[in-house]
C-alpha cells in the first residue's frame, strides 16, 4: 500500500508547497532559504526536492512544509494532502515592495562582469556538452564523473548567468560580492579541464 508520504511527494512538488506556505517563488524557481539569513536568492526548487546552494540545506517537499510550518514530518504530510487534495491552495497576498535603491556599476566592475559572463557561458557550454555525452545510455550503466560534474554544477553556474546578465546593477554588484571566488575558480578548473574526455578545448580564450 501507498504511504501518505509517497503519495504526497507524488502530487504536490517542493515549488508549489514553497508558493503556498508563503516563500515567494522567482524566476528559475529559485527562492529566498529561509534556512539562513539569504538576502539574494540561493534555493533551487527541483520537481522532486530543494536544494541551497548556500548552506547545502536539502530535501523533500515533506521536509521543506514540515520546517517551514514547525511540524513534524507526518504532521507536514497530512497537512499537504489536505490543503492540496483539497483544493485548498490560497492566493498568496501581494506585497507591496518599496522602490529599492539605484547601485551603479563602476568601469572595473563593468570588465570583471564582461570576462565572467564569458566564463560562465564557457563553463555552461562545456558542461551541457559533457551531460549529453557521457550520459548513461542504460539504467545499469557506471555514472561517468563528468556528467555527474555536469549535473551538480549546471544549475549554480546557470544561476550565477542570472545574475551577471540581469538588468539590474544590485544583482550584478550580488555576483561579484558573494560568487567572485566561484567564477575564479571555475576558469581555473573546470574550464583547464574542458578537453577532458571530449576532445573539445576550452571556448573561453586565454
Amino acid at each position: 500500500m501507498e504511504s501518505i508520504f509517497q503519495r504526497v511527494k507524488s502530487i504536490v512538488t517542493p515549488k508549489q508547497a514553497a508558493a503556498q506556505y508563503g516563500l515567494n517563488v522567482q524566476h528559475g524557481d529559485w527562492v529566498c532559504c529561509p534556512f539562513h539569513h539569504d538576502r539574494h536568492p540561493s534555493m533551487k526548487l527541483y520537481p522532486d526536492h530543494y536544494h541551497c546552494f548556500s548552506c547545502k540545506e536539502t530535501g523533500d517537499v515533506i521536509n521543506l512544509t514540515a520546517e517551514l510550518l514547525q511540524m513534524s514530518p507526518y504532521e507536514a504530510a497530512k497537512k499537504l494532502e489536505s490543503d492540496f487534495n483539497a483544493g485548498g491552495c490560497s492566493v498568496n497576498a501581494q506585497v507591496n515592495v518599496p522602490a529599492r535603491k539605484r547601485f551603479v556599476l563602476n568601469s572595473s566592475q563593468i570588465h570583471w562582469l564582461s570576462h565572467a559572463t564569458d566564463v560562465l557561458r564557457s563553463a555552461r557550454d562545456m558542461l551541457e556538452d559533457w551531460k549529453s555525452a557521457f550520459a548513461p545510455r542504460t539504467p545499469d550503466e557506471y555514472w561517468n564523473s563528468h556528467f555527474i560534474e555536469a549535473c551538480h554544477q549546471l544549475p549554480l553556474i546557470e544561476y550565477m548567468l542570472d545574475l551577471a546578465c540581469s538588468p539590474d546593477d544590485k544583482d550584478r554588484l550580488f555576483l561579484i560580492a558573494e560568487f567572485g571566488k566561484e567564477v575564479e575558480k571555475l576558469e581555473r578548473s573546470i574550464l583547464r579541464r574542458g578537453t577532458e574526455g571530449n576532445g573539445r578545448s576550452s571556448k573561453l580564450s586565454a
